[in-house]
């Protein structure tokens, strides 16, 4: 089951447009233990890297926004998240410069853009931080 923080950046001077990207992430994958050892619960946190943000294309009318996300648990772990003018947001993963994954999801609908990077979930091996219920 994925999660998500479907929550907008605040606007921030010198960034036009930042809040049309999400504030952080949260990436999780829900698996069951074997009976005696209940639920496990595996998330990875995501912060954005403010230096980062770009603007394609003039400030009045951008042709493209994107910011890069780092792990918190796991620093070779990085996303890459853009809006663009063509209708659409891009999630791209990396792990170092290895492509992990990619999600795609409507302008128009943020959080069917959030389930599909919700679906990318963890990569193996990827390091998180382990609940157990």
């Amino acid at each position: 089951m994925p999660i998500y923080i479907p929550k907008h950046h605040q606007r921030i001077e010198g960034k036009p447009g930042i809040e049309l990207l999400p504030l952080n992430v949260l990436l999780a994958r829900f698996v069951d233990g074997d009976g005696r050892k209940g639920h496990i619960l595996m998330t990875a946190f995501y912060e954005p890297d403010l230096s980062s943000f770009r603007i394609t294309g003039p400030h009045a009318s951008p042709k493209k926004l994107s910011l890069k996300y780092q792990s918190r648990q796991d620093p070779r772990y990085r996303l890459h998240i853009s809006c663009e003018s063509k209708g659409f947001y891009r999630c791209k993963k990396y792990r170092g410069s290895r492509w992990v994954g990619e999600a795609f999801g409507p302008r128009s609908n943020w959080r069917m853009f959030f389930v599909q990077m919700g679906l990318m979930g963890l990569d193996k091996g990827e390091k998180c931080q382990i609940e157990r219920s």
